[in-house]
């Protein structure tokens, strides 16, 4: 098996981590986190090994060439990234897939991104680099998902959609067929989307509506996500 590092201790990289004990691809080595989890030497179940900054020596002392971002935070997951590349050029992200996954003929799936368990991409459908698809979230057929994006859990996506890069379509939103979400957009929990939602927004409602603009970066999660 390939070995992997995995960069943050909260909530959502425990669900990496089983992801990654699950798929029989990965030994993970170690975690990587700036906090190192409120003082803990482990995260469940494995060691914290330092934080960022540590990452030349780390790669060297465990001879480990891949990593993957466990932050749920569609923009500070970027900001990790190309932190890692400024300390790291060569270092590589895998790719977390759940078994229980449904990833359907024709479908392409960049690096660092995790699909979680119960979660279907069909035909033709492409997700770019260090995306989320959540817990029995479903982009259908000849859909994209921009980089740095992500669906939460329940997510159903209609065919033809493209998400833009940076976005977040929330828990159990629903949206229709051929829409287009624009780039560092929020649509939330539980809407309804019937049509095109603009860049710089955030929108929810049923059906979903406009409510107000946002700024790249502007938070959206909790923090122990």
């Amino acid at each position: 098996m390939k070995k992997i590092l995995v960069f943050g201790a909260s909530g959502y990289a425990k669900v990496v981590i089983d992801i990654l004990d699950k798929s029989g691809e990965w030994e993970i080595s170690g975690i990587i986190d700036e906090r190192g989890a409120s003082g803990a030497v482990s995260w469940f179940g494995y060691p914290i090994l330092g934080a960022d900054a540590d990452l030349p020596i780390i790669v060297e002392e465990k001879e480990v060439e891949h990593g993957i971002i466990a932050v749920g935070d569609n923009f500070l997951r970027n900001k990790i990234y190309l932190k890692i590349l400024s300390l790291c050029p060569q270092f590589q992200l895998g790719t977390a897939i759940h078994p229980n996954a449904s990833i359907a003929k024709g479908a392409v799936i960049a690096e660092g991104t995790v699909i979680s368990a119960g979660a279907v991409v069909n035909s033709d459908s492409r997700i770019g680099r260090c995306c989320i698809v959540n817990t029995r979230a479903s982009l259908d057929h000849d859909s994209s998902m921009g980089d740095f994006s992500s669906l939460a859990p329940g997510v159903a996506m209609g065919g033809n959609v493209h998400v833009g890069a940076f976005s977040a379509v929330c828990i159990g939103a629903v949206v229709k067929h051929g829409i287009v979400i624009g780039e560092h957009s929020v649509v939330g929990a539980g809407s309804i989307v019937m049509g095109d939602i603009p860049p710089l927004s955030v929108s929810y409602g049923q059906p979903c509506r406009f409510v107000r603009s946002r700024k790249k970066g502007e938070p959206y999660l909790k923090s122990n996500s």
